[in-house]
């Protein structure tokens, strides 16, 4: 015997196709096989939300996976692929059937502040709008300002009420622009 299969992923318009299977022999007669195939609308495939946004302040908590449930058609076999313009992108699992869940995540390592753009790529064989993409969208700001000082306890020691040395705290920041800070104390500092 043998097994006639079709490859579907050519087959993206609705319409009637006629073709033929030639068997030959050597030696021998050849035979013919008249082959039909009728193609109906293909279902279509879709991704809920068709979008995504990410966002991350340098130096803070990095971002949560988003889920992406792709849908359509009865059982759809689908890939999904992280554009390769996006490093920072990654989509797990990489394929499944209608209808799941793939999880989009953003890696913060080694960005610097700026807007990033990516997009997830959604393939599946037997339909009418694959592949599509889904866009990523991911911002990421400056790094939050914090403070340190080079000590965290002073103590002076006043005789007679002549004035006690000064002394110095020196104050850095992690970013490199300028931040404004402000001192409080009693009113005898």
């Amino acid at each position: 015997p043998l097994a006639v299969s079709l490859n579907t992923s050519v087959l993206t318009t609705p319409g009637t196709f006629k073709g033929t299977i030639t068997i030959t022999a050597s030696g021998a007669n050849s035979q013919t096989v008249n082959v039909t195939v009728v193609v109906s609308n293909l279902p279509t495939i879709t991704a809920n939300p068709s979008s995504l946004t990410f966002t991350f302040q340098i130096g803070g908590t990095a971002p949560t996976a988003q889920p992406v449930s792709i849908s359509g058609g009865s059982s759809l076999a689908f890939k999904a692929t992280a554009g390769a313009g996006a490093p920072w992108l990654s989509v797990t699992p990489g394929s499944g059937t209608t209808t799941a869940s793939v999880n989009v995540s953003a890696n913060t390592a080694n960005l610097t502040a700026g807007t990033y753009q990516g997009a997830i790529t959604i393939t599946a064989s037997g339909t009418s709008n694959s592949p599509f993409t889904i866009p990523v969208t991911f911002t990421v700001t400056g790094a939050v300002p914090k403070i340190s000082l080079s000590v965290s306890s002073l103590q002076f020691t006043a005789t007679g009420g002549a004035p006690a040395a000064t002394q110095t705290v020196n104050v850095t920041s992690n970013v490199a622009n300028p931040v404004s800070v402000a001192v409080a104390g009693g009113n005898w500092l």
